[in-house]
């Protein structure tokens, strides 16, 4: 008991700490808020404070998740989707790029592998079906294809790993080096409109909205629940199915609401955003195990990370091809290889919450399209 509220505790302080040493730490303006909650997260995992040798998995996760959850609708609610609508056609080219290339990516390097690793088309077809959706992908993936649970954990540290890396990339280096060579962002951006004062008030209704959204997404998600298991699924597909669909039913109502002008007007929800954004990071260090990871065979890690790089190093190139701006590159390329809950962490990270909602439609769209592309990929490499 005792443990659980001092990592309730920590999680809630922690965004004011953050705030304090990005003020006051040269290195911490540099890595920026995000990265260091991540990375400071990380270390007091690691260090002998916890009972059970990790921090509890079962405290932190259902609460990042939740702060996740909430700062989607409160940067949705003053999004202007009637403006994001002009730039659909350049989110929907962008998946369709990003798909394609993880894909091919994904075959050259299962073919590769396959004979090489043990359950080497299993891998390749789970590690390409996450990177184009996300964990439940990878669960999913892996429970049609049969594969032992050793497998699955060595294919999930692997995806911690390389993920990792790949956010590091995201928020220090893509968009400074890609704004040379990508087109600029097509419309005005949050930092670029005028300020606007924020009403006290607004920081409590903006947040109970939201809250009520979350709760509105989960009941639907335990009515998809209810119904996957009167048909039959699986027990681990209706868990992993759970966030997904809370996602996709907060995002739908959020949007909705935007359209709402009582909605549109409240100020300040940012604020409140940035802080759950991060919790959510510093959670997530918390989960992060060096020693899980360093148990995972070699080439299962190398395949994941020739999957995420090799798709990277091809898939900027083809948006300059097609003209995709910069920023949108950036977001679905987020929104496939980390899934949606990343997706405000990431637009908040190149300064652009206009590119929420192209995020959040590459995101769901990825959860769709992710396991009927790793399953075949998968059967075709056996």
């Amino acid at each position: 008991m005792t443990t659980t509220i001092l990592v309730i505790a920590a999680m809630a302080l922690y965004p004011i700490l953050g705030m304090w040493m990005a003020k006051k730490f040269s290195w911490s303006r540099w890595l920026g808020p995000v990265l260091t909650a991540y990375f400071i997260g990380i270390a007091l995992g690691h260090l002998p404070l916890w009972t059970e040798s990790r921090p509890p998995s079962a405290v932190i996760q259902p609460v990042a998740g939740g702060a996740a959850l909430m700062a989607v609708p409160l940067l949705l609610f003053t999004t202007d989707f009637k403006a994001w609508v002009r730039q659909a056609r350049t989110s929907v080219v962008a998946f369709v790029a990003a798909v394609v290339v993880t894909t091919t990516v994904g075959a050259v390097s299962g073919w590769y592998w396959a004979p090489r690793l043990d359950d080497g088309p299993e891998l390749a077809g789970m590690f390409t079906g996450v990177f184009i959706g996300g964990t439940p992908n990878l669960a999913a993936i892996g429970l049609s294809l049969g594969v032992r649970e050793s497998v699955y954990l060595k294919a999930t540290a692997a995806d911690a790993l390389v993920s990792a890396l790949y956010m590091i990339f995201l928020f220090r280096v893509a968009h400074p080096l890609l704004s040379r060579y990508l087109a600029p962002y097509p419309y005005a951006k949050d930092d670029e409109r005028p300020p606007i004062q924020a009403r006290f008030s607004d920081r409590f209704k903006g947040p109970a909205l939201a809250a009520a959204v979350v709760a509105a997404g989960m009941s639907v998600a335990i009515l998809v629940q209810e119904l996957m298991q009167a048909a039959g699924y699986p027990e681990k597909i209706i868990e992993e199915a759970f966030f997904p669909t809370v996602i996709v039913a907060a995002t739908v109502v959020a949007v909705g609401l935007s359209f709402v002008p009582a909605v549109r007007k409240l100020t300040g929800l940012a604020v409140v955003a940035d802080y759950l954004i991060l919790v959510f990071c510093f959670g997530f260090g918390l989960l992060i195990d060096a020693g899980e990871l360093a148990k995972s065979q070699a080439g299962v890690v190398i395949l994941a990370a020739t999957i995420v790089y090799g798709s990277a190093l091809l898939y900027y190139p083809v948006c300059k091809w097609l003209k995709i701006d910069c920023d949108t590159a950036i977001v679905v390329s987020a929104a496939t290889i980390f899934s949606p809950p990343f997706i405000a962490v990431v637009a908040e990270g190149i300064g652009n919450r206009r590119v929420i909602i192209s995020g959040m439609t590459a995101g769901i769209a990825g959860y769709a399209v992710g396991n009927p592309i790793g399953i075949a990929l998968a059967h075709a490499l056996r």
